[in-house]
Order: C-alpha cells, then structure tokens, then sequence
C-alpha cells in the first residue's frame, strides 16, 4: 500500500496526506492498522412489505398478480407502505412480455399519399383580414412532397394542386390517390 511506503521512506502525516489525496486522519487510520479493510455487503433493511411476504406468496400462487388488487388487499389488513414497493416485489413472478407482433404496410408507389391542409390568416396591405389555406401532400412510398398555398379550399381544389408526377402516362386513376376527391 502507498501510505505505508511513503511513511516508511521518512514523510510525515501531513506529507503523506498531501502526495495522496487522503484526509490526514485516514492516513492515521491506515498507519494505525496496515491492513486494508474487506468491505462487504451491507445488511439489507427490514421492509414495510416484510409481514405480508408470505400471503403475497400465496396469493401469487393464486394466480393474483394485479399490484392495485393486491394493495387493496393489503392495506384491508393493515399495510402502510406504497404500491411502488409492491410492484417491484411482484416483477420477478410476473410472465415475460412478450411483444406484439406488427405487420408493416408497405405502399406500392402511387398507392397512397397523406394530405394535410391548414388555415392561415393574415392582413393584407390595405389592413384587411384574409385567410390562405395551405397543402401538403407526401406520397408514402417515396416520401415526394408537393407543397402549395390557395385561397380557397376544398377537395375540387386539391386537384390543382396535385404533383404532375401522379398523373404521368400509363398510370390509370387507381393509382392517383386523389382521384377519390375530384369524383365528389
């Protein structure tokens, strides 16, 4: 050990204290007895929960894992500790979750497109109140956008705004995702 050393080639307390880091009084400590303490776990604390273990236990067994009915039941027989203590005591019976199978949708390109309209307003130079709507389409699978603003708006107005890339030759107007719209 360090402290020993250093105290064995002639520094004082201090010194030692110094070169080290240490308080002066854990260089003592040290100096006092050489051999270096074996820290172990500490004992664990008696837990509010500690008289009930056993019905849990059994109600477990029981098949009850729900911690408000379990807390509800406790505290019938006289429990004052908190459900954060229960339901960490209840994790380790609980099953696994397991997680929920997804299938993504996965969009052909022309098979679909998410529209968002939105209502601005603002006053003119003559100071006058307008309003002005905004679009935003993306297509899903290529994630394209087409933004545009008009000052009206409604379905028969979507149209004009639709990328001229929906309607290229060859595609018929199943693949246009606005073509729901324009029948109206």
């Amino acid at each position: 050990m360090e402290i020993m050393r250093l105290h064995t080639s002639g520094l004082s307390i201090r010194e030692i204290a110094r070169r080290t880091g240490f308080s002066r009084n854990t260089v003592r400590k040290y100096l006092r007895r050489p051999v270096v303490p074996r820290y172990g776990p500490r004992p664990g604390r008696p837990s509010k929960l500690d008289p009930f273990k056993a019905y849990l236990r059994q109600r477990v067994a029981g098949g009850v894992l729900n911690a408000n009915r379990l807390l509800h039941e406790l505290r019938a027989q006289g429990y004052a500790g908190g459900k954060t203590i229960l339901k960490d005591y209840l994790r380790p019976y609980r099953p696994p979750r397991t997680p929920r199978a997804v299938v993504r949708f996965e969009p052909q390109p022309g098979e679909q497109a998410q529209v968002d309209w939105g209502e601005f307003a603002y006053t003119d130079a003559r100071g006058r109140r307008r309003k002005v709507y905004g679009f935003v389409m993306v297509l899903s699978y290529s994630r394209a956008q087409r933004r545009g603003v008009r000052g009206a708006t409604g379905p028969e107005h979507a149209a004009g705004l639709s990328p001229a890339r929906l309607r290229r030759p060859g595609r018929g107007p199943q693949d246009d995702p606005l073509r729901q719209h324009e029948d109206r």
